[in-house]
């Protein structure tokens, strides 16, 4: 993701499997991302 190498996103998703990379990987965040946002302002 975005130039990450595959065994530094393994070690930071705290998967035991490289295939567990695979799983998570390709899925979007940017809807997560501007949620977040949004409930971090109405949190302030």
């Amino acid at each position: 993701m975005d130039g990450v190498d595959r065994k530094t996103l393994q070690d930071m998703g705290g998967w035991k499997t490289a295939a567990m990379i695979d799983n998570y990987v390709h899925l979007p965040v940017n809807h997560l991302v501007a949620a977040s946002e949004k409930l971090a302002a109405r949190l302030h």
